[in-house]
């Protein structure tokens, strides 16, 4: 059996360590368009500054694919898939049969529809090509505007802070990261990072990147203008959907995927950031490498289910611990176990009198535990049953 995986992040990795686990002979051949062999997104943030990556940025080894017989191609662009043939056609007019196809595709940053996003300074953060561009001009940068109060605005922040540039946060919504955090816990998240150093508008939004070739300030919606050497816009992600779609197979926000992620193809699977099933789609580096194990077995002939996935949020900066997990929304009928004190503040969330959501400011040391709780979908009799906060 020949299978192709297009994409080289954290759902095609996991799809090819688990179908090299599960079956040794088939043949496994892994086209992306990075320039690397795969490697951990989620820490580009912080290696804003850093002079190189540590020992575990790279998931694999060259040696790794060696080993297990995975032919991986590097800096590769695929631009067409022949579903009659079965066939995958390459940018250098290289073709690759197959008998199963796995689009992990997964998503790029969305970039606002402001004036001046194509200046000289102007950045966002998803490749590690990214942060080497950054990198390179980042001794000469003395005032940094941020787009987007998320975790990855937040955590670009404070590595551009701890190289003493001046760094300023602008977030369309009224408090920070309102999908992880309450309004409590976005408070105290303000103080902390207000406290540091950092600078936010919020309920802001931009109007336009100014300068000439380079970039030289922001000006607000509110008429505000904010010195600037350096722009990085985080506002979320959008899913890479344009070769399915060219290839004729449905598509709306991300790829349309069964609960099995078989797309409307027999023979084509999806996974990661660049799939929705139903109304859903899943921008998480955990869930997808749950949906790499998943397509990989369902591909040898299993039939494995991929039911949503708990997001966990732990921001990784900041002189305050903060976990999320779960859903965290104030809704009706919902009960909650709050416990804070001038260092902490912990909530956990009640649905039907089960664990739906948990937070965490200030000491994270029960995060585990909280996991393992909405996995297991424990009672708040269970959970005070055992003295989580005493």
């Amino acid at each position: 059996m020949k299978i192709v995986i297009i994409g080289s992040s954290a759902a095609a990795i996991s799809t090819a360590e688990t179908l090299r686990k599960l079956n040794p002979d088939i043949k496994i051949t892994m086209i992306s368009s990075d320039d690397r062999l795969p490697y951990y997104r989620p820490m580009l943030s912080h290696m804003i500054g850093e002079t190189e990556y540590p020992t575990n940025f790279y998931l694999k080894t060259k040696e790794y694919f060696q080993e297990k017989n995975i032919s991986i191609i590097l800096n590769t662009k695929v631009i067409g898939i022949d579903k009659d043939k079965k066939i995958v056609t390459t940018e250098n007019n290289a073709n690759y049969e197959y008998d199963k196809l796995i689009l992990c595709t997964g998503s790029n940053n969305f970039i606002p529809p402001l004036e001046g996003t194509d200046k000289k300074g102007v950045y966002t953060i998803k490749y590690a090509s990214d942060i080497e561009n950054i990198n390179k001009s980042i001794d000469k940068v003395k005032n940094a505007v941020i787009i987007g109060g998320g975790l990855l605005g937040i955590e670009a922040a404070w590595s551009l802070l701890h190289k003493n540039i001046d760094v300023s946060i602008v977030e369309f919504s009224d408090r920070l990261m309102p999908r992880q955090l309450d309004i409590k816990a976005s408070k105290l998240v303000l103080e902390s990072a207000t406290k540091s150093g950092i600078k936010f508008y919020l309920g802001e939004s931009s109007k336009a990147i100014l300068g000439e070739e380079t970039v030289k300030g922001v000006e607000l919606n509110s008429k505000k203008i904010l010195d600037a050497d350096m722009v990085i816009i985080s506002v979320g992600v959008r899913a890479n959907i344009d070769l399915p779609k060219g290839c004729k197979i449905d598509c709306d926000r991300g790829i349309m995927v069964t609960k099995n992620l078989k797309t409307c193809d027999e023979d084509i699977y999806a996974a990661g950031d660049n799939v929705q099933i139903g109304n859903s789609t899943y921008g998480i580096w955990p869930a997808a490498m749950q949906m790499g194990k998943i397509v990989a077995a369902n591909v040898l002939g299993d039939n494995k289910e991929f039911d949503g996935f708990i997001p966990a949020t732990i921001l990784k900066g900041l002189e305050i611990g903060v976990y999320s997990a779960g859903d965290i929304e104030d809704k009706e009928g919902r009960t909650y176990e709050i416990v804070e004190d001038s260092n902490n503040y912990k909530k956990l969330v009640f649905e039907n009198d089960i664990l739906v959501g948990g937070l965490l400011i200030g000491e994270t040391k029960l995060s585990s535990k909280i996991y393992s709780a909405l996995t297991q979908k424990k009672t708040k009799s269970q959970i005070i049953d055992e003295n989580w906060f005493v």
